[in-house]
């Protein structure tokens, strides 16, 4: 058994034992390295998890929206917001410790707003544009990310933000929008930096790809 493999059971003995709290046992992985790659490589595949079932469920329905009844087609619309806040009410109940779950549960709280915007929007004929769509859907999950403590989903709200402003350019009420949006972002990277000072590089990275995705 290597060094690492030993004090990391005695970490989690530790915490068990309740000799040290969740934050001193966190704080003494990082330091000493024991689970920043393993962290790492679960929230990565975490997230591609998440996105590939998200995407296959999309494309389901897309193929076969037009043959299903109107009252079926209601229910379908919210039953994935329905599935994202049970799986977010089990992370914070249960796994709420556990980084890639947060991660995964905001991401799928983030697709089943568009998704559902998007359905319901179908199924009863609403009016309205790309950008309103997109900075709506970025609004209604932008909390998820502070109840879920939740990064990854950032790039997304920048993303819906950035866009909905390099189309809607003109008057001082969008503007004003622009800013308050912008700022919502800007206090979460700084709520984050406080809470866990190496997430910073993370988050300055999502904020230049949504830029960039944005043109």
């Amino acid at each position: 058994m290597s060094r690492e493999k030993w004090l990391l059971g005695e970490v989690k003995k530790w915490e068990e034992e309740g000799l040290i709290s969740g934050e001193v046992s966190q704080i003494l992985r990082e330091r000493y390295g024991l689970s920043k790659k393993a962290n790492i490589l679960v929230l990565f595949f975490s997230i591609i998890g998440t996105i590939l079932i998200g995407a296959g469920i999309i494309l389901i329905f897309a193929k076969n929206w037009y043959r299903i009844p109107l009252a079926f087609k209601t229910i379908i619309s919210f039953l994935p917001l329905v599935l994202s806040q049970a799986f977010s009410f089990y992370v914070l109940s249960k796994r709420k410790d556990s980084l890639a779950f947060r991660e995964s549960a905001s991401l799928f709280m983030a697709a089943s707003v568009f998704l559902a915007v998007a359905l319901v929007g179908q199924t009863f004929h609403l009016s309205g544009d790309f950008s309103s769509y997109v900075l709506t859907c970025g609004l209604l999950f932008m909390p998820s990310m502070f109840i879920l403590d939740a990064v990854s989903p950032l790039i997304v709200y920048y993303y819906t933000v950035i866009n909905w402003a390099g189309i809607e350019t003109n008057g001082l009420a969008n503007a004003v929008v622009l800013v308050l949006a912008m700022a919502a972002g800007i206090y979460f990277v700084y709520k984050k930096r406080k809470s866990n000072p190496q997430l910073v590089y993370y988050l300055k990275t999502i904020t230049v790809i949504a830029s960039f995705l944005a043109f």
